[in-house]
């Protein structure tokens, strides 16, 4: 007999003993199992609550199984070759160190230095794992979710975005080594970035005056070289990340804590245009005052004002009258006159 049927049985002999009526004896039988039911749901519950987490480490088939019934069954006739899960284990210890690495990395910002190899690594790894076909169809493409590819994908989206393929000249793995190489800009910026903090530290003054003066030409230099990195023909405004979080804190230390801010850009040209800009209207307005052409206005006659008088011998009505005398009026006109 299980443990439920001695329970059911010694709570129906506390409910129902003495008790000889049979509807009775069915009431007491159904209280019991009723309190038999409580009981074991609320022992159930705290035995699931109390359940530790898996071993999130182990990556052998065998102790991926967990304890549970459904789990042993449904892993049947679904085998995974130990060369498949090799690939699981070395790309999940390469993405682990990777992801570790870029948060301790974060800031100050030296990612592409110090993470270059763990990303090599797992990226080698993924790509083994692509080009055999049996274990990309067992573990990349068996599902919707396709996690190993995702968090591939995550790594060289975080790689591309900083840039760092333009920090090196090369990065190639053998027989587990990763070797690297900068390129000459790289290096050339690194040396001067170390020049301009060993001015700094090793430079001990009260006022920040004697730090400026001294250290002014490494800054310059760095300010020069990083504005050229950024102005590359080949592939201008992308530079590796680590470089520009070195120049962009060097400028806020240089300007904000040590306050030896200077310009970077050539303001004469700006002058220049201003003082053109200033000079043009006057000098327009100048010439066309000398050498403007002056016009002279003519009056215009109107037919009623050509004179001052009316009749006069001018005006049309003067004419008019003169036309209409007789002959005999001049006659005696002239007579008289003489």
């Amino acid at each position: 007999m299980d443990i439920g049927a001695k329970t059911l049985k010694r709570r129906y002999n506390t409910y129902c003993i003495k008790n000889v009526d049979m509807g009775i004896l069915y009431i007491c039988y159904i209280l019991a199992l009723q309190q038999t039911l409580i009981s074991g749901l609320t022992h159930f519950g705290t035995v699931f609550d109390n359940v530790e987490c898996p071993n999130i480490g182990r990556t052998n088939t065998q102790l991926l199984q967990s304890d549970l019934l459904y789990s042993e069954i449904l892993t049947v006739g679904h085998y995974i070759p130990d060369k498949c899960m090799n690939y699981v284990a070395d790309f999940g210890d390469d993405a682990s160190m990777f992801t570790k690495c870029s948060v301790s990395n974060a800031r100050p910002f030296r990612f592409c230095e110090n993470c270059y190899c763990h990303y090599v690594k797992a990226s080698n790894v993924y790509k083994r794992l692509v080009q055999d076909d049996f274990c990309n169809n067992q573990l990349l493409i068996a599902d919707k979710v396709q996690i190993i590819h995702n968090i591939n994908r995550s790594m060289d989206r975080i790689w591309q975005d900083a840039d760092c393929d333009k920090c090196f000249e090369y990065l190639r793995e053998d027989n587990g080594t990763v070797h690297s190489a900068l390129t000459s800009q790289t290096r050339e910026f690194l040396d001067l970035y170390r020049n301009f903090t060993t001015c700094i530290n090793e430079t001990e003054s009260s006022a920040n005056q004697t730090v400026c003066d001294t250290c002014r030409p490494y800054y310059r230099k760095m300010n020069e070289k990083f504005d050229n990195l950024l102005n590359d023909r080949k592939d201008p405004e992308h530079v590796c990340m680590d470089i520009v979080d070195m120049m962009n804190y060097t400028r806020i230390t240089w300007g904000e804590e040590l306050n030896c801010t200077i310009s970077h850009r050539n303001l004469g040209a700006i002058w220049a245009a201003v003082v053109v800009l200033g000079l043009t209207p006057i000098g327009f307005y100048a010439s066309f005052a000398v050498y403007g052409a002056k016009r002279t206005r003519s009056p215009m006659r109107q037919k009623r004002l050509q004179s001052l008088a009316y009749g006069s011998l001018e005006s049309p009505r003067a004419e008019t009258v003169n036309e209409d005398e007789s002959p005999g009026n001049h006659v005696s006109n002239h007579v008289t006159a003489s």
